[in-house]
């Protein structure tokens, strides 16, 4: 894993000073931070993907721009296919950040991000999309907690 890790980093150097390309940049931070959730680095991997997540947050923005221009139907077209690789990449960020919050103990900070990737993901994707469940189930696990320590030790969720 450390080796995959140091090959993540050397790539995203890469693509920061050469590809200038977000959508990469972030695909390459969420996955380093897939690495350090797997060497239960959980704050490390919080880092990366809220990177990853605001830089998709910028690209998405600058896509809408894109697709709302007078380009021709063709560029439109490609910007329309580029925003929903955004998106589906925005969501899969929400949710391994939601769940990185969540083994770090941020359970307030945890489901308030996994409510946003299953809200992004509920108008963007649909509700029958499997990444819209998997978010729902985490939002619907991380509720459950919640109303087990308010019964217990008292409530960890602020």
């Amino acid at each position: 894993m450390k080796v995959s890790l140091s090959y993540l980093k050397k790539a995203l150097e890469i693509e920061v000073y050469t590809l200038h390309d977000k959508m990469n940049i972030a695909s390459t931070h969420l996955n380093i931070c897939a690495i350090f959730s797997s060497l239960t680095q959980h704050k490390e991997a919080i880092k990366h993907a809220r990177i990853a997540l605001d830089l998709l947050k910028s690209e998405k923005n600058a896509c809408m721009l894109e697709m709302a221009s007078d380009k021709s139907e063709e560029a439109r077209s490609m910007a329309s296919e580029k925003y929903k690789n955004i998106i589906t990449t925005m969501i899969m960020g929400y949710f391994n950040y939601g769940t990185e919050l969540e083994h770090a103990k941020e359970f307030g900070n945890s489901l308030k991000a996994l409510t946003e990737g299953f809200e992004l993901a509920s108008r963007e994707l649909g509700t029958d999309h499997s990444l819209t469940h998997s978010l729902q189930k985490g939002v619907q696990s991380l509720m459950e907690k919640k109303k087990v320590e308010r019964v217990g030790e008292g409530n960890k969720f602020s």
